[in-house]
């Protein structure tokens, strides 16, 4: 009776398989195709084309997509868009919208105040503005304003930027700045010990003259530095600061520089 049982059943099977073997191939309906769950980055436009696609360095989680679009736009198409501005580009802008570079320091006198700002020149050199208004009212000791209308702008050349360093970092001990513009402007600083004498003027201005303490004339030194080194490539601050102090023993022991003249 077994071996009944087990006949039947090798012959069903052997009946299954060859009917499988014969039967004709179905028509691929999609069905069973697999899926691709990988969602496709969205296209927002020809500047940003493949831009998501880069993976984040480190691994790190991605930034917004517009953010991104914004930076790749800024560092493909303007590459030198801020080197090019002119000088008071960024000063003339609304705090909110002035770049993350931008710094300005200000120090107030009795009779005048000073300020020092970052800014670059036409040709992409990147220095600092030294400006100096008068105060509105020296006698109304409540009013603070100072008449920045009429203020006196100078912007450092290539070769004065690292003297001014210099001077404002304690390295030398005074120098004159001149000949700025057609009105001649000049801008003189003198290490008188407990602070800096700052004086400027021109041909049709006034004289705008204050003692500068002497943790203001380090910060504008530091300004000054941070932009000087930020024209070479690779080259970091204490290198800067390495390369300004030797010139400026240099420059000392050969008196090659100009000085601020006598007070009169």
């Amino acid at each position: 009776m077994m071996i009944r049982w087990i006949i039947v059943f090798l012959g069903v099977i052997f009946m299954y398989e060859h009917r499988q073997f014969n039967a004709p191939e179905r028509a691929n309906s999609g069905y069973n195709n697999p899926v691709n769950n990988q969602r496709q980055p969205m296209q927002t436009g020809p500047a940003n084309h493949g831009f998501n696609n880069q993976p984040h360095p480190n691994g790190a989680a991605r930034q917004q997509p517009g953010k991104q679009l914004v930076r790749a736009m800024n560092n493909e198409t303007q590459p030198n868009a801020r080197q090019q501005a002119p000088a008071n580009y960024a000063g003339e802008k609304p705090k909110a919208e002035r770049p993350e570079w931008w710094l300005q320091i200000n120090s107030y006198g009795s009779k005048c105040a000073f300020q020092v700002e970052n800014s670059s020149t036409k040709d992409g050199w990147f220095t600092v503005n030294i400006e100096s208004a008068a105060r509105e009212n020296p006698n109304d000791q409540s009013n603070k304003r100072y008449l920045w209308n009429q203020k006196t702008v100078l912007q450092m050349t290539r070769s004065e930027l690292p003297i001014f360093c210099a001077v404002m970092l304690g390295m030398l001990p005074n120098a004159r700045f001149d000949l700025h513009g057609s009105d001649a402007k000049f801008f003189e600083v003198v290490n008188q010990g407990k602070n800096l004498y700052f004086k400027t003027g021109g041909q049709g201005k006034n004289l705008h003259v204050a003692p500068v303490p002497i943790t203001d004339a380090f910060m504008f030194g530091t300004m000054a530095l941070t932009q000087y080194a930020r024209n070479f490539n690779g080259l970091t601050t204490d290198s800067a600061l390495e390369v300004i102090s030797r010139m400026a023993s240099q420059l000392f022991s050969q008196g090659a520089y100009k000085q601020a003249q006598e007070r009169k």
